[in-house]
This record gives structure tokens, C-alpha cells and sequence, in this order.
């Protein structure tokens, strides 16, 4: 049943295509975007988005899509909202469908595999993938563990792209190795970094995390944000910590009222509810539904995580960084098999146990760190330069 369903949906999309494509006139102009399948205002097409409304203010028109339970978030008047979904069926909307089928550039974040309405595309139209992750240390795709029917899709969606986007050489290798795209890669950073070379952005970010979460003024953020684990997404027992004892060893260390704001992934943001049973302390909040992950880095003083790529992300921060793997062998025997490298070599300090961070975070030398973060960044040849949304920009302009 469910397969013929499937059939039924994407007829009905293809028809609706098909109408579209015939009768309908591609717009220059026109952009459409979409985050994290829909259930997001974030990542590298928000600040896309974002950056055309700003520098390029009358010239494009531009669509940001989202699921229907998602069409309440906050977004610049210069963007228009539309549903990916008609209902709860998960039939592409009509009005996604002609924005899809009338805009010169579609960009996004994710494979789209087909079921979010992106099948096959018009002669003058150009997608845009942009992925939702820079380098990191997750295998991924070709490299992990790819499905025939994953591998079909992205197959497929290599076809329509048009441009890729990469933060470094080894991500550009990735991108043609474990992904397998062998079209344009537009080697400028990820626009979503945009935000860590510019004091003022970085500014409104941490007033506008602060405002949310009615933090005190003077405060101090510790950003928790560990990544999901394929082995176990029902249960959060690995993300228990004892915040009351490492607080305290960050207010020992560096002064000042601390506060913790947990994230998980959206892969298991649905648990979010229960997250409360385990971050039982005053100064702990739960910011698992908080939208754009970008702001709350830029918030934070500290960033605690694992195996996630957000390392890499706050790396232009130069605040420290601490990895906290306390199930690492089971995760590089289980979940991903392998890492991509040895993430105990990185400049951020490892850890596996809440007594071994603690020590850590009491021990932490600043200036040692920051030597260890630029060395790390010249050896990487890093991308990342503040220009990456002006340098697509620059892209979209030659090609209209």
C-alpha cells in the first residue's frame, strides 16, 4: 500500500509538473529556497535569502519554503512564505510546485530524494545544493553506509545540480568522491559562516538568543550540542551530564554566571520534550527547537559537542571548543564505523568522561588554544573568508 501510494503521490507531482513546465514562463528573478526539508529557517539557504534581501534589495523575488506546521516562522517581510505540503499527507503543495517550476534558481540543503517535488527541473533553471554541513569528521554518503536506493537518488540529483558549495580542499574532494558530483563547485566557504566574521551580525545574534531565553545580560553561554547517533534515536541517556559540577568548573575557571543551552540534532529534535529529565538544573535550557543553530553559536561562549561538524563551523569564533566522546569507540564501531580522521588530533580538547572535562575546562590555557586553532586553519586552507553569500551572489549574477 505504502508503495503505491508513493506511486500516486509522484504522478500526481509529475503531472502538476508537467502543467507547470508547459504553460508557465521561468521568472530571472525568482529564487526558491528550503531548509532541512522544510522544518527550518536556517543554515545556508536562510542566510542566502537573507543576503539577497540586504545587498541586492528589489532585484530578486524570493520564496522560502516550509512543512505546513512550520509556516509561523519569523522571516524578512522582502520573503514570501509558501508550503512544501499541501496536508499531512505529504503531497507536494500546488503553489511550491509553481514556484518550483517558475524559479531560475532552487536552492536547499538536503538531498531532496525526489519527495520533496524536485523531479527533474526546466532547461534555464539551476539548483543550487548548498548541503547543510562543511567539513567535519562523519563519513558520509558513499564513504558511510549508502543504500542502492540512496545511491539512485543522489545519482539522480547530481544530474540537476548545478553548484555545489565547499569550505576547504578535502571538503571539495568529498564532495566528488563520496557524493559523487562532478559538476561546478563554487569553493568560497558556506554562507551560513558568513555570520562569524562580522562583530555587528555576531552582536544581534547573541542579543537575540539572550532575549529568547530571558538569559541575564551579563551571562555566560556554554552551548551543548551533541550530534544524534544511528544506533539509538529513541533515547537520550548519552546526553546526561552533571552541569551543576561542570558549570562550576567553567565559573571556576573563567568567572562569571554560566548557563548551559542544550541542542539536540534535528534528526531527533522530536525528543525534545524529554529533555527536561535531563538537564535537571536552574541554569540549564533546553534549545533543541531554536531554529537557526548559526545564531546560537554566535551566542555562545563555549561550545561542548562530539562528533558533530559545529566545531568546524565555530572554529572562526576562536573560542574554545571542547569534545566530550564519553561512548567513542562504541560510536566508531557501531554508528559510523569509521571517522574520516583521528578527531583527538584536533586543536579542540578530547575528553571522555564528565571528570576528564572538568579537569580540562579548569586547565584550559587560551593563548595554547588559539595558536593550535590558526595552525590548525593554515594546514586546513581553509575557504572561509566572510564572502561566501557575496561570492554566490556574484555566481547567480553571471548566470542570469
Amino acid at each position: 500500500m505504502k508503495q503505491i501510494a508513493r506511486k500516486l503521490i509522484e504522478l500526481r507531482t509529475r503531472l502538476w509538473l508537467s502543467l507547470f513546465r508547459t504553460f508557465t514562463k521561468i521568472h530571472a528573478n525568482r529564487v526558491v529556497l528550503w531548509s532541512t526539508r522544510g522544518s527550518q529557517y536556517s543554515c545556508n539557504p536562510k542566510y542566502i535569502a537573507e543576503y539577497l534581501c540586504e545587498k541586492e534589495p528589489g532585484r530578486y523575488d524570493i520564496i522560502f519554503a516550509f512543512t505546513p506546521k512550520c509556516m509561523n516562522m519569523q522571516v524578512p517581510p522582502a520573503i514570501r512564505k509558501v508550503k512544501i505540503y499541501d496536508w499531512s499527507r505529504r503531497l507536494p503543495g500546488i503553489a511550491f510546485m509553481y514556484y518550483l517550476s517558475t524559479s531560475k534558481f532552487i536552492i536547499t540543503n538536503f538531498r531532496t530524494r525526489g519527495g520533496d517535488g524536485m523531479i527533474g527541473k526546466r532547461k534555464d533553471q539551476l539548483f543550487i545544493q548548498t548541503y547543510h554541513g562543511g567539513w567535519g569528521a562523519k563519513p558520509i554518503e558513499l564513504d558511510y553506509n549508502f543504500t542502492d536506493r540512496a545511491r539512485v537518488v543522489a545519482r539522480r540529483e547530481n544530474s540537476i545540480t548545478d553548484l555545489m558549495l565547499s569550505t576547504c580542499p578535502d571538503r571539495t574532494l568529498e564532495i566528488r568522491r563520496a557524493q559523487m558530483y562532478e559538476g561546478e563547485i563554487l569553493e568560497a566557504g558556506s554562507p551560513r559562516d558568513d555570520i562569524f566574521f562580522d562583530s555587528q551580525r555576531i552582536a544581534i545574534a547573541r542579543n537575540k538568543v539572550f532575549a529568547h531565553y530571558k538569559l541575564p545580560a551579563n551571562a555566560k553561554v556554554v552551548l551543548y550540542a551533541p550530534t544524534f547517533r544511528d544506533r539509538d534515536t529513541k533515547h537520550l541517556d548519552i546526553y546526561r551530564l552533571n552541569w551543576e559540577k561542570i558549570l562550576n568548573a567553567f565559573k571556576q575557571r573563567f568567572g562569571g554566571d554560566f548557563y548551559v543551552l542544550l541542542r539536540l540534532h534535528s534528526h531527533i529534535a522530536r525528543l525534545s520534550s524529554g529533555v527536561s529529565d535531563i538537564i535537571n538544573d536552574p541554569h540549564a535550557v533546553n534549545a533543541t527547537l531554536y531554529s537557526d543553530m548559526q545564531e546560537l553559536l554566535a551566542a555562545s561562549d563555549y561550545l561542548i559537542t562530539d562528533y558533530s561538524s559545529s566545531p568546524f563551523d565555530y572554529i572562526y569564533t576562536g573560542r574554545p571548543c571542547f569534545l566530550y566522546c564519553p561512548d567513542y569507540e562504541d560510536y566508531i564501531s557501531f554508528d559510523r564505523t569509521e571517522l574520516k580522521f583521528d578527531i583527538k588530533c584536533l586543536p579542540f580538547p578530547y575528553t571522555e568522561s564528565e571528570q576528564e572535562l572538568c579537569d580540562i575546562v579548569s586547565n584550559f590555557d587560551l593563548d595554547a588554544y588559539q595558536k593550535s586553532l590558526s595552525a590548525y586553519l593554515h594546514n586546513m586552507n581553509s575557504f572561509e573568508t566572510g564572502h561566501a553569500c557575496e561570492a554566490l551572489a556574484a555566481w547567480m549574477k553571471a548566470e542570469k
